[in-house]
């Protein structure tokens, strides 16, 4: 492994690590008034963390080449995947926190409260 590369990974793995600290610290506050325990949001995000390491590994195992190939697939299916946000009955807005706080942005639901969701970051242009 070259210089560059091990570099890279370990601001990733600092990154990764402080991210989880403040996390953990933020939300332990939480504990005091009972309202959740501030361990599950780390314990969640590393779970999510360990995907996305697992999913990082397995891009990297693939050949550049073959990513090359794919890109304009991957492309297209985030660019349908975008405009599904907009389509009524498919796309709905989403609210921030458990009370419906203001509005975060738009979501893809599959149509079941257990599938997984796909948003878009709430920008300011949007109404």
């Amino acid at each position: 492994m070259n210089r560059a590369t091990s570099i890279l990974i370990f601001c990733v793995a600092v990154l990764l690590g402080l991210g989880m600290v403040m996390l953990y610290s933020s939300s332990m506050n939480m504990e005091l008034h009972r309202s959740a325990v501030g361990s599950d949001f780390l314990r969640s995000q590393m779970v999510w963390g360990a995907f996305g390491l697992a999913g990082c590994a397995v891009a990297a195992a693939v050949d550049y080449r073959r990513w090359k190939k794919m890109a304009p697939w991957i492309l297209g299916a985030s660019i349908l995947l975008l405009i599904l946000v907009f389509v009524p009955h498919i796309g709905w807005a989403a609210t921030a926190g458990r009370g419906g706080g203001g509005a975060v942005g738009r979501i893809v639901g599959l149509g079941c409260p257990t599938c997984p969701t796909f948003s878009l970051p709430n920008w300011p242009s949007w109404p």
